[in-house]
């Protein structure tokens, strides 16, 4: 029935259809004579080798900055990344309820705090209310936690730590960001799921997910900062991550369009964030990334990509590499533990004494070795923020 459409509208005279079915080998354009002869390379591995060069480019751009001026460029090279990443200039801020243990000795408040105009989200902030011996109340400095899963999930896994955070006279913000915890679309963050089409969304509109939660976490500075009861010269920020890794012996060659079968996906948000607001903000005075994603580097290293659409930034590695965030934010408190490449396995600790190599050349010129150190295991948060002794790398 299509021959009569043809004719009259190109002009296509069919007057016959081949029969003719020629076999699979016969229909290969790649056959194993021009596989040997040409040699071809896999996607994963031309975009690897693109990754290094790019890396390489944008460390050698670096590296003609006096080191001083280092940290102003990757300012604005992630901002030409991420989009506005600027926090607004009034923060708007609704009580809901609050309530003070002062047998426990700390308070519970909860706060919506609204950045634009169509934009709320929810804060816990915990508040110690120690005094020093002398009876002088001191304002407690600030932790703030965040994880991809949010607050109530974060704080039944991390009690403990909290817990001696607020024994510590510590004060712990917990928000949840858009797109987090409760303001989350809910638990799937796949392909076809409602995370990844508003992460779409913002790269459409010439913007990212990840930059506008970055403005998200700078306004939650700006409302702590416009606080009386706390001190906010020096906040601490914990990102977190509540995804298991992938275990050594798992089978990542399985079918791209199924989802059911993937391997678990990396949850790198809140070590992203927190490594992100602390190069816009000068008054973060020590970052601690638990889970995170070592490099965008390692992304593209294997041919499947395992980490949520909404940390994608698209031409990230133009600006170099994670270490080189902290390498930029010199001479920050920086701990990281229990990292994960692009397929969400643990990297080993040899691997990441490689590929942090310029974070701690950076920390050592600045004659603050010990503000760096990073670890393949898990220990304390709160041990390591409280004791005040970063201790090694191991």
């Amino acid at each position: 029935m299509i021959h009569a459409a043809f004719k009259d509208w190109f002009d296509i005279d069919v007057t016959s259809e081949s029969s003719d079915r020629h076999p699979a080998q016969a229909l290969q354009a790649m056959t194993p004579e021009a596989e040997r002869e040409l040699h071809p390379k896999k996607l994963n591995e031309l975009l690897h080798d693109l990754a290094v060069e790019r890396i390489a480019r944008a460390r050698q751009k670096l590296s003609e900055l006096p080191r001083e001026n280092r940290r102003r460029q990757l300012q604005a090279d992630w901002a030409r990344l991420l989009g506005n990443v600027a926090p607004p200039a009034e923060v708007k801020s609704r009580s809901i309820v609050e309530h003070n243990n002062s047998a426990a000795g700390f308070s519970i408040e909860r706060v919506v705090l609204t950045v634009e105009s169509s934009i709320s989200f929810p804060i816990l902030l915990l508040k110690s209310e120690m005094a020093i011996s002398d009876q002088r109340h001191v304002k407690p400095k600030v932790v703030v936690a965040l994880a991809q899963s949010g607050k109530q999930r974060l704080l039944p896994a991390r009690a403990a730590e909290i817990a001696t955070f607020l024994a510590s006279g510590l004060a712990v913000c917990l928000p949840d960001l858009r797109g987090m915890g409760e303001t989350s679309l809910g638990t799937d963050r796949g392909r076809r799921s409602a995370a990844t089409s508003a992460s779409s969304s913002e790269l459409m509109l010439g913007g990212t997910m990840l930059g506008a939660q970055v403005r998200d976490l700078r306004a939650v500075l700006v409302w702590l900062r416009g606080r009386d009861d706390l001190e906010t010269q020096d906040f601490a920020i914990w990102g977190d991550s509540l995804s298991e890794p992938n275990p050594p012996d798992t089978i990542f060659q399985v079918p791209r369009d199924d989802d059911e079968a993937l391997p678990r996906s990396s949850e790198p948000l809140g070590g992203l964030l927190a490594l992100l607001t602390a190069l816009y903000e000068q008054d973060v005075r020590a970052v601690y990334v638990h889970g995170g994603l070592a490099s965008f580097e390692s992304v593209l290293a294997k041919h499947l990509v395992l980490i949520p659409h909404d940390v994608v930034v698209p031409g990230a590695l133009t600006a170099g590499d994670l270490c080189d965030l902290v390498a930029a934010i010199t001479p920050c408190r920086v701990r990281l533990e229990e990292m994960v490449d692009g397929w969400n396995r643990r990297v080993s600790l040899r691997a990441l004494t490689s590929a942090y190599e310029p974070a701690a050349a950076s920390y050592r010129t600045a004659a603050v070795a010990e503000h760096f150190s990073f670890s393949a295991e898990g220990t304390s948060v709160a041990r390591w923020l409280t004791d005040g002794k970063p201790g090694r790398a191991r």
